[in-house]
């Protein structure tokens, strides 16, 4: 669990960081990664105190939609330009900590959760 939380850090550091690369090309992709850098930090911070099913989910959901958004960038290219860039380091660490974070979601269980207790009457 921990391991996952760490690698969703990574992943989100690595988001941050293309962010800041891209804020002056594509304003729209800057603020696209900054928000899956912010919800990922928040998402990874809870999935290593609470290791709750929404923490895994939205963790699970920012991998995914860096996994899918880049390979799609790396096989089509962007929307307006006419042929796909070669991929950089920063997408190819992204792409990588995407699928870490995504595997070790899929290794690890949450915690069981213990059933909850029945009320019982007292005359």
């Amino acid at each position: 669990m921990r391991a996952t939380a760490a690698s969703a850090v990574l992943l989100a550091a690595a988001h941050g960081y293309l962010a800041w690369l891209q804020y002056d090309d594509t304003a729209y992709l800057a603020l696209l990664s900054g928000v899956a850098a912010l919800l990922g930090i928040i998402a990874a911070a809870r999935l290593w105190w609470a290791n709750c099913m929404e923490s895994r989910f939205v963790t699970a959901a920012i991998a995914l939609g860096a996994l899918l958004g880049h390979l799609l960038v790396a096989a089509v290219g962007l929307p307006g330009q006419r042929q796909a860039l070669p991929p950089q380091a920063i997408d190819v660490i992204i792409v990588a900590l995407s699928c870490a974070v995504l595997l070790l979601l899929v290794i690890t269980r949450p915690p069981p959760r213990a059933p909850p207790q029945e009320q019982r009457r007292t005359c």
